[in-house]
């Protein structure tokens, strides 16, 4: 049986590495609907540009805002805006 990683698992792996390396990457989700279908797709970015994607991804698919952490942090790690 043959693995084959989604757009998730690629975006996830490339970010993960550029965080251990200091670099400020952004993994960045967004979605669209087509035909009656919901498509969802994740890519990374830098600096506004997407590594892992064509460069026109964020016409194709309307990015998610980003989760921004408080300042804070709660009893089990960072606290998200809009998590209780």
């Amino acid at each position: 049986m043959y693995f084959r990683p989604t757009c998730l698992h690629r975006s996830l792996v490339l970010w993960w590495l550029l965080r251990r390396r200091g670099i400020d990457a952004a993994l960045t989700f967004g979605a669209r609907m087509e035909g009656g279908q919901f498509h969802a797709h994740a890519w990374v970015e830098l600096l506004g540009r997407p590594l892992n994607d064509v460069d026109d991804v964020r016409t194709r698919y309307q990015p998610f805002e980003p989760a921004k952490p408080r300042s804070s942090f709660g009893r089990n790690g960072i606290t998200w805006v809009g998590s209780r």
